[in-house]
Formats: C-alpha cells, sequence, structure tokens
C-alpha cells in the first residue's frame, strides 16, 4: 500500500514541475479592465419623476371654438308638410278564400248551382269539396219529345304534400240526364209517341289517386276506377293503373312506364240480337324514353308496346308499337322553336268516354279499340315578345279502327224504347290515314288578360272507303279574358265546326234494321255550327260579384248532331260569395 502511494506522489510531482516549466515559456504582459456594477445611492432617488395633475376645469374656463359660416344663395321649392297622424289601414289577406258560393237562374228554366271549399287540415294535408249543377228545363221548340237536361256533381278531395312526394285522391258522384229528343221531321204515330219516355239517365261513380315522388327511383303512381250505370240497366266497371319509374343515365332521365287497362261493359240488349251484351277489354303497355334537356337540342326519345286483349274476339288480340319522341331546338337568344313530336297510343273505346262526346249514344254500342300509330307533328312555336306567341305544325297519322258516331237505322220492333226510333247514335270503325295543318296564336296583354285562336285543318283518307260521319275538316277555337280597374271582367270561349257528314235512314216498317245496314244510308250535309259562352262579371266587394252569362248556338235545326236542335240563346244572371270556413 505504500509503495503505491509513493509512487503516485511521485508521478505527481514530476507532471508539476513539467507543466510550470510549460507555462512560464508562454505566459507574456496583458492588460487587464475591471467592471463595476451600478449601486444606486439613495440621493438618486429624488431624480423620479412626479405623477401628472390634470388642469382643475373649475378654476379654468374652457376656450370656445367658433366656425364662421359663409352664406350660399340656392333656389329651393321645398314645402315642408303639416305633420298629421298615421292612419291605421287593414291588409287583406294575400291567400284566397277557401270557400266558394254561386247560384244564378236564366231563361229557359235555367238553374245554376255552384259550391266549393278547400279546407287547410295542418301543414301538408287539405280537404276539399265540390257541388254542381247546370241545366235547363225548357223545351227545345220544333221537339215532339221534352227535351230538358242537366247535370249534377259531387265531389272530394284529400292532397297530402311532403318533402319527398304529393298524393291526391278524389271521389266523385256524376249524373248527366238528356232525351232523345232528335226525330225526323215526319209525321209519327201519336199512340207511339205518347207511350215513349225519351229521358236517358247515366250515373257514375269514381274513385282516383295520384301520387308523385320527387327524388325516388319510383316517380308516378295512378289509380283510376269508375262504375257507370243508366236507366236502360246499362253497367260498366273500368280499371286503369300506371306506374312510372326514373333513373338517371348519361347525364339525362330513362323513364319506364307500365300501365294497365279494362274495361267491362254489360248492355241489356244489343240493337240488333236483342240479347243481352257483354264486352270485356284488356290492354297491358310498356314503354321505355330518354330524356336529355340541358343542352340546346332537347331530346325525348322512345317507343312502347301494347298488347291487346279482347276475350270474345280471338283475332283482335295483336301486339302493337308505336314511338314515344318529342324533339325541339332552342339556343339562348333564338325565340323560334323547331319541334318534332311523334305520340302514338291505343285506346280502349269505352261507354262513358263517348257519352261525355255524344249524349245521345244509344245504351248498346260496339266496343273496341283503336290504334293510332304515328301521330306525328312537325313544326315551330315561338313567342315572339312577351305579349305575342305562336304553334304551327304539320302532322301526319294512321289510324286503325278510328271510332265514328253513326245514327242507327228505325227499328219497327221498338218496344216502345226511344232510342229504337232512329235518333240515336252506335260507334262504327274505319281505318284512316290523316294529314292536317295546326295553328295556334296566343297574345298576352297582362298577367290576367290574354286572347288565344286555334284553328285545324284535317284530311282523312279512308283505306276502306267507309263514310266518315260526323267528322269536320275544319275545327277552330277562340277563348280570352279581359280585366280591368280591378272590378270588371269579361271571359269569352267559343268553337266552330266546318261542313260535315251525316246519316238520315229511311223507315221502313217492313225492314230490319240488319237489312237497313245492307245499304249506305241516304246522307244529310250538316251546316257550319258556332257555339260559344260570354261571362261579365263586376265585383262589388272582396268577397262578393255579380256575372252574366250568356251563351249563343247558330244552328236551330240540327245543331252538333243531325235533327238535334238547341236553343239558340241562353242568358243567365247569379252571383258569388267567397268565404272562409273552419271545422
Amino acid at each position: 500500500m505504500n509503495k503505491r502511494y509513493c509512487f503516485l506522489m511521485l508521478f505527481v510531482g514530476v507532471h508539476l514541475l513539467w507543466a510550470q516549466d510549460e507555462a512560464d515559456a508562454s505566459i507574456g504582459t496583458q492588460q487587464v479592465t475591471v467592471i463595476k456594477s451600478y449601486t444606486p445611492s439613495l440621493s438618486d432617488a429624488f431624480k423620479l419623476r412626479s405623477n401628472p395633475v390634470p388642469p382643475d376645469s373649475l378654476l379654468q374656463k374652457k376656450q370656445s371654438v367658433e366656425y364662421p359660416l359663409i352664406d350660399v344663395p340656392v333656389v329651393s321649392t321645398f314645402v315642408p308638410n303639416k305633420a298629421t297622424p298615421l292612419k291605421l289601414t287593414r291588409r287583406t289577406s294575400e291567400t284566397p278564400y277557401n270557400s266558394f258560393f254561386s247560384l244564378g237562374l236564366g231563361n229557359h228554366k235555367q238553374v245554376l248551382f255552384d259550391v266549393s271549399s278547400v279546407v287547410q287540415l295542418d301543414r301538408n294535408q287539405s280537404l276539399g269539396i265540390w257541388t254542381y249543377r247546370d241545366g235547363f228545363g225548357g223545351a227545345v221548340p220544333n221537339t215532339i219529345f221534352q227535351s230538358r237536361q242537366n247535370e249534377f256533381f259531387l265531389g272530394g278531395h284529400h292532397t297530402l304534400k311532403e318533402n319527398s312526394f304529393i298524393g291526391i285522391s278524389k271521389l266523385n258522384f256524376e249524373s248527366l240526364n238528356t232525351a232523345y229528343y232528335g226525330l225526323y221531321d215526319m209525321e209519327w204515330d201519336p199512340l207511339l209517341i205518347n207511350a215513349v219516355d225519351p229521358d236517358i239517365k247515366r250515373q257514375k261513380v269514381a274513385l282516383q289517386t295520384d301520387w308523385l315522388w320527387y327524388d325516388s327511383l319510383l316517380r308516378k303512381l295512378e289509380f283510376k276506377t269508375h262504375y257507370v250505370a243508366d236507366n236502360f240497366r246499362t253497367a260498366e266497371q273500368l280499371l286503369y293503373l300506371k306506374t312510372q319509374l326514373r333513373a338517371e343515365l348519361f347525364e339525362g332521365d330513362l323513364d319506364l312506364t307500365a300501365q294497365i287497362n279494362g274495361s267491362h261493359t254489360r248492355f241489356e240488349s244489343d240493337y240488333f240480337t236483342k240479347e243481352q251484351v257483354s264486352k270485356t277489354l284488356g290492354l297491358g303497355t310498356v314503354g321505355l324514353q330518354w330524356t336529355h334537356l340541358k343542352n340546346d337540342l332537347k331530346i325525348k326519345v322512345g317507343a312502347t308496346g301494347s298488347y291487346v286483349v279482347d276475350p270474345n274476339d280471338a283475332s283482335e288480340n295483336k301486339i302493337t308499337y308505336y314511338p314515344n319522341i318529342d324533339l325541339s331546338y332552342q339556343t339562348q337568344k333564338s325565340k323560334i322553336i323547331p319541334y318534332l313530336n311523334a305520340q302514338g297510343n291505343v285506346r280502349l273505346n269505352s261507354y262513358s268516354e263517348h257519352y261525355q262526346e255524344n249524349p245521345f249514344l244509344a245504351p248498346t254500342i260496339d266496343q273496341r279499340y283503336s290504334w293510332s300509330k304515328y301521330n306525328t307533328h312537325l313544326g315551330i312555336r315561338s313567342t315572339v315578345s312577351s305579349i305575342l306567341g305562336f304553334d304551327f305544325s304539320l302532322y301526319f297519322d294512321q289510324v286503325d279502327q278510328l271510332a265514328l258516331y253513326q245514327r242507327l237505322p228505325f227499328d219497327p220492333d221498338n218496344k216502345d224504347l226511344a232510342y229504337r226510333l232512329s235518333n240515336a247514335y252506335n260507334l262504327i270503325y274505319s281505318d284512316v290515314w290523316v294529314y292536317g295543318l295546326k295553328t295556334h296564336f296566343k297574345i298576352q296583354l297582362g298577367k290576367e288578360n290574354h286572347l288565344g285562336f286555334h284553328v285545324n285543318y284535317t284530311q282523312y283518307d279512308t283505306i276502306d272507303n267507309k263514310p266518315l260521319w260526323n267528322i269536320p275538316n275544319v275545327t277552330m277555337r277562340a277563348e280570352g279574358q279581359i280585366k280591368w280597374s280591378n272590378k270588371w271582367v269579361f271571359s269569352f270561349d267559343a268553337s266552330f265546326l266546318g261542313d260535315r257528314k251525316g246519316a238520315a235512314w229511311d223507315i221502313f216498317l217492313t225492314q230490319t234494321p240488319e237489312e237497313a245496314l245492307q245499304r249506305t244510308p241516304p246522307t244529310v250535309n250538316l251546316p257550319p255550327y258556332l257555339t260559344g259562352q260570354a261571362q261579365f262579371t263586376y265585383k262589388i266587394k272582396p268577397q262578393i260579384d255579380v256575372f252574366a252569362k250568356a251563351r249563343y248556338n247558330s244552328e236551330s235545326v240540327h245543331g252538333r248532331w243531325a235533327f238535334y236542335p238547341q236553343h239558340s240563346l241562353f242568358v243567365l244572371l247569379g252571383a258569388s260569395y267567397k268565404f272562409d270556413f273552419q271545422f
């Protein structure tokens, strides 16, 4: 242990001696500056500034500042009004009244009754009801049978609106009463006339619901059904169902529609065989259409196929195809829009559909389908300015089994039934080519003032060389409304039918209806027919209006249908009252 310490001390001592020699060899003369930190003394405290003292406003006066004004001469016509207190004015409601009542009386024993109301149940639902009655009881001059006519309507609807869909449901009852008073101008047996009841009374109950979805694959759903009956024991049921699916495809919409139509009609007696008739028709339709409306060229292109079913006639069962096209071109600055439209269709001719157009239809008709193969329109439409617009088109079509109204021959074995006295109409069918020209002008004179004119010329070429009964080549229509001073409103609607041909059978008591059909009936040329109605309305108060209506018929010998004259002038006066109805 001692040896180790002795060796260590020897090594340290040698190293220190060597280091001392190295230090002595490198150290030179240098200057060293010592800086002393600041140490304040008590006297330095008096060098601090005292706090500022604001001037005393009580001892010092404020200096006044003066702004000299320079007078500048000006010309002014301003005269101040004396102050007057504001008067509170009652604001009228922007929403219309939800209920309406109208009553009118006129010549020829006219009675008009119209009541409607739409009540809002909540934010999304509303309920409405409508009752309507119109007609006349006075006999038409120079008619043997009573010629009164009236109609009655009672209906209700329910509307449901949501952010994603809207649904409207309706339930209606309709009644139409008229008479087979259109006898030939000849001597009739008084015993026969006195034994006949000429009235035909038809009733219809209809249910309909329509649904529309905004952003869904299923876009539309329509359902209709009705039941029709009359005092000749006729009964008809009709069913209609249509759906539409929509999906996006190539910056457009692809629509797929499917439709089912069906009708079943029972007639108490066939006009020729006198046997009960039951007719059932069915129609299934599928259509596909692509729509693109984002560019100048608006495109709707597709096709539809239908399958017709007639259990009573297997030859009528067939598949039909027809186009579904709508093309138009419009640039941003252009006001002329050329277009091409082709909308073929197939329809089932029902009893209820045709008696709405011709109320003198016999309660036993031949029911078939009609096929419009092309129904093509090529034309231009335009809004020349905010005032004038027009639509001009040429159209072409080929129709298989076009429905025509032909007068039935006299039935010697009539059994005192009015429609068997050669004064009722049946449906017959003809294959035709159709060519035509359509024009439409509209003049917009303001928000509520407008005039419109429609002129159609149609040429028919029959394929089977059958006469085209009761079809005019020229039809016209004019309608409009003029409103001024928020008090007076004048509106009108008139239509014109050109020359047409009607059948007028010779009456032979020894000739059956079947034998009469073996030859072409004599023809009666029906002159042009003009009918129109006009109405003046004057607003007494926001809730009360008075009105005057007039209806004019130009032809008193035949009217729209051969040997069915009409009153030449109807005049009706009435009043309307609007109000709010709450449950």
